[in-house]
């Protein structure tokens, strides 16, 4: 137990560290969301590093839903855990995508306080469709974010 509250405290202390502003008094809202970097060089041999600037950029344009900044999403890697990235940032989501093959792209979707996974899919692209992966991406991610957060009594 003492070994989980001083890596607790030092995820705390890092983020501070990197120039985040916690708002310890507030909880995230409701349909916030980092979308931390794409963790790949290539695929198909074109750069995919745009993929996660590109799924928050499509995300951006729906209705309620706030985008941490970019330039503060980047910051943190899929190496840092999602509740440092979401307590850093206020969000309550966290948005991870990574190239595991030449076809296959994962994407999760992290409770930004808890780290706890509540939605993941993979996705299939071909070299000829590659450019729709954003899309494909920002609608499922986004429809997943408005069910989950969505209170039970709405459901």
């Amino acid at each position: 137990m003492v070994v989980r509250a001083v890596a607790a405290l030092l995820a705390v202390l890092a983020a501070l560290a990197m120039g985040a502003r916690p708002s310890l008094s507030q909880p995230a809202p409701e349909y916030s969301i980092a979308v931390l970097p794409t963790v790949a060089q290539t695929m198909f041999g074109l750069e995919v590093e745009d993929l996660g600037r590109q799924i928050a950029r499509l995300m951006a344009r729906e209705p309620g839903i706030r985008i941490i900044d970019a330039a503060l999403s980047n910051r943190y890697t899929l190496d840092d855990s999602a509740v440092v990235a979401g307590t850093a940032l206020n969000a309550r989501f966290v948005l991870t995508t990574f190239v595991t093959g030449m076809l296959r792209t994962d994407v999760l979707l992290r409770d930004g306080q808890t780290g706890a996974i509540v939605w993941g899919r993979a996705f299939y692209s071909y070299i000829d469709n590659v450019g729709a992966l954003p899309a494909e991406v920002w609608v499922a991610a986004t429809r997943a974010i408005r069910d989950i957060a969505q209170p039970e009594s709405a459901r």
